[in-house]
């Protein structure tokens, strides 16, 4: 943070030596009694014991409105009591070396498969459920002034490509696709970034920071007007299943379960329906 000061010279120094220093003064005790609460991170009391009806979920980037979407109109069981949530973001690659660290919180929600096999082996999980699944689409310009329609079109040397890194599913989605189309050495080539989640390749091509991405079709969130969609062909397309587990660290096994039962419902798929995933 910087701080502009315009001061205007005062006869008596000594007064505004004095009141200077009193604003100072009121400075640094508004900036200590102010606090604040990021859904993306876990603050420095998260290591305190939790209370029986709070949820701490590591969820994927790339499935974040539909996750906040669930959490916002979730009502527990009858009989059970409320339920609080606070949710952590970033790609699954990620949040599985937060979760290895730290070993502890009660969910996690990944956008692929292997990364729960991974979390299975490490012993931070037994068992997931499948809750959704994410389509991989190419992601341009609302203009789409490349006139780009195909992934054929990305191998133009003029192309600027945009693709997450591999501790993102869409980034190692992305891979696999250009793999079994037998394009990857010649698409790796106009590959100018590799941002870490699924939702950033959108913004950096909302900000012309690339004329292609290929990430979830979903992750257009507030870019929609700015962006526009262009399906994968299925037989191109190599889709990643969307899971939830609870982690072996929960101390609200019941309570976790509960709320994964709801994902994979009904009113959970139309959810993810909703937001641009496939079903389970």
């Amino acid at each position: 943070m910087s701080l502009r000061y315009n001061v205007t010279a005062k006869k008596n120094s000594r007064i505004f030596y004095y009141s200077f220093n009193f604003f100072i003064l009121l400075l640094l005790l508004g900036l200590s009694g102010c606090s604040g609460s990021d859904a993306n991170s876990l603050s420095e009391s998260d290591g305190e014991e939790q209370t029986a009806d709070q949820l701490v979920i590591y969820c994927a980037a790339g499935i974040r409105e539909a996750v906040e979407e669930a959490v916002a109109i979730y009502r527990p069981p009858a009989g059970s009591g409320e339920v609080s949530f606070q949710l952590v973001f970033n790609s699954t690659g990620r949040l599985l070396a937060q979760l290895e660290l730290s070993k502890a919180g009660d969910l996690f929600i990944s956008s692929e498969d292997d990364f729960m096999e991974q979390a299975l082996d490490k012993g931070l999980l037994e068992q997931w459920k499948p809750v959704g699944t994410f389509v991989p689409a190419i992601i341009v310009a609302s203009d789409n002034p490349k006139e780009i329609s195909s992934l054929a079109d990305l191998v133009r040397p003029d192309t600027r490509v945009i693709i997450c890194d591999q501790s993102a599913a869409m980034g190692r989605a992305a891979e696999e696709i250009l793999h079994e189309s037998d394009l990857y050495q010649e698409i790796m080539k106009n590959v100018v970034n590799r941002p870490a989640t699924a939702p950033q390749v959108v913004l950096d091509i909302a900000l012309d920071q690339g004329d292609a991405g290929i990430t979830g079709r979903n992750s257009t969130g507030e870019m929609a007007d700015r962006v526009m969609v262009i399906e994968i062909p299925s037989e191109q397309n190599r889709p990643t299943q969307i899971s939830a587990a609870v982690l072996n660290s929960s101390q609200n096994h019941q309570t976790a379960s509960a709320f994964i039962d709801f994902l994979a419902s009904a009113e959970g798929e139309a959810i993810f329906l909703k937001h641009g995933f496939g079903s389970p």
